[in-house]
């Protein structure tokens, strides 16, 4: 029991000498000075004495004077307060949080030239990542050993819109006057045919899809596209008998924006009417006979019309798409799309239950349109606005002419809003 005691008694003495220790000033600076990560000898030089005067305040030996404490708390960020008791005080948060500052303002000072072009290469970086192979045009080739002809074919693909073009579809060498056509356009994915296209005239193939609406070219069919593309021609002549025509198509990568910089890029873009990425978006594309022409971005200064076409049009329900560069407008049933650079009027929509779509090519006063269900046209016409005539390709087109009014109507609103 004696010796129980004797031990607790111990154990007392050593908390309260522990204690003491802890509040004492060697004990304070001798943290404080660790916590710093200096040296007796670092701190020391800050504080013009020498490094044995340090070792002396730490073990006890000797304690500062009253202009040495100040110093220690100017040097060290602290109040008295704090080697004594070890307690930062709201003052000595202000001061270090100031002292952090100034060393952070004299780094920007110092390597302002090396942060500024850290920065600019991230944004170049970011621009050209979010841009990367944004658009991919490829050039069709075709191989046939019948009489298909095929003067040209495109295929582009960009984020918001895939477009496919086959021009002057014909055949050559036959003997026998035609009755009736039926052109397929398909791939083989998985084994399976996927019908892409499909109609019963030889005219030029248009495809042009957003890829935020339902779309045929979806990316598995692309995929299969580039080296599986059959374009299939069936003629029944007058005489009741049928003569088959195939052609296989390859899709030839032609130009993508895979680079940060370009030379003129190449000559053949723009002497083959195809559309360009550099300054020019689209020059002279032959868009289903109806050419679109070019706006040159890098010639334009017109800011300011802009900007004021933009106000005019968002008074009728517009709102402008910089991806697309587009205006656009939605009713609640249909979606329309208005292209000042191209010149060109769309408006999607559902009806009876089917796909539809109308484009106005304003310049050539030209409305095309077209409704499908999944992979078949079901209505197909061209109406000639100067001519007020109906080219009928496909069903009974007369029961959908109320789409040209529609679509002239939303023209004429956009015309005289524009001009007020």
């Amino acid at each position: 029991m004696e010796g129980k005691n004797q031990t607790n008694m111990k154990s007392k003495i050593k908390v309260n000498l522990e204690e003491k220790d802890v509040n004492s000033f060697a004990y304070q600076i001798s943290k404080i000075r660790k916590d710093k990560n200096l040296t007796q000898k670092q701190l020391a030089e800050k504080l013009g004495v020498s490094d044995r005067t340090i070792s002396k305040w730490e073990k006890g030996d000797s304690t500062p004077d009253g202009i040495s404490i100040y110093k220690i708390c100017n040097e060290l960020g602290i109040s008295p307060n704090a080697i004594v008791l070890q307690k930062k005080t709201p003052l000595d948060y202000i001061r270090y949080t100031l002292k952090c500052i100034s060393k952070f303002l004299k780094f920007i000072g110092h390597n302002i030239l090396i942060i500024i072009a850290v920065i600019v290469f991230i944004l170049l970086f970011l621009f050209f990542i979010n841009n990367y192979k944004a658009v991919t045009i490829y050039k069709l080739n075709y191989n046939s050993s019948d009489n298909i002809t095929v003067e040209r074919g495109y295929f582009i693909k960009s984020k918001v819109r895939s477009l496919l073009l086959i021009d002057n579809i014909s055949i050559n060498k036959i003997d026998y006057e035609i009755d009736t056509i039926n052109l397929e356009l398909y791939t083989m994915a998985i084994g399976e045919k996927v019908l892409i296209y499909e109609s019963n005239t030889l005219d030029d193939i248009v495809i042009d899809e957003l890829n935020d609406y339902p779309t045929v070219l979806k990316s598995d069919i692309i995929n299969s596209m580039k080296n599986n593309l059959h374009l299939e021609i069936n003629v029944t002549d007058t005489f009741g008998e049928t003569h088959h025509y195939k052609a296989l198509i390859f899709l030839k990568e032609y130009f993508s924006n895979d680079k940060i910089a370009y030379q003129n890029y190449p000559s053949e873009l723009t002497q083959t009417s195809l559309p360009t990425y550099s300054n020019k978006i689209i020059t002279d594309l032959d868009y289903n006979n109806e050419t679109i022409e070019s706006f040159d971005y890098s010639e334009s200064d017109n800011l300011n019309n802009e900007i004021d076409i933009e106000d005019k049009l968002s008074n009728i329900g517009y709102t402008y798409n910089p991806e697309t560069n587009t205006y656009n407008k939605t009713d609640g049933i249909k979606n329309i799309e208005y292209n000042l650079n191209y010149e060109t009027l769309l408006v999607k929509s559902e009806l009876d239950g089917f796909d539809s779509i109308t484009y106005y090519y304003i310049s050539k006063d030209r409305i095309n349109f077209k409704m499908n269900n999944n992979m078949e046209i079901i209505i197909q016409f061209k109406y000639l606005v100067d001519e007020n005539e109906i080219i009928c390709s496909i069903g009974d087109c007369d029961n959908y002419t109320s789409e040209i009014d529609y679509i002239l109507n939303e023209y004429q609103e956009i015309l005289t809003t524009l001009q007020s």
